[in-house]
């Protein structure tokens, strides 16, 4: 998996789930965001507009 920089949730997970079938993508961005989520208030990434980015 390689997102460089700032990123939309769904490069996120397009990047995550490279080898699955993209029909399985958008139940798969449930969790991410999740996780996402998450991070954001651990302060390990942030939302800017509709990217995430690491901190």
């Amino acid at each position: 998996m390689e997102v460089a920089g700032p990123a939309s949730s769904g490069e996120i997970t397009k990047a995550t789930y490279d080898g699955a079938p993209p029909a399985i993508h958008p139940l798969a961005q449930s969790p991410l965001l999740a996780h996402l989520f998450k991070l954001e208030q651990e302060h390990v990434v942030a939302q800017t507009e509709v990217q995430w980015r690491l901190l």
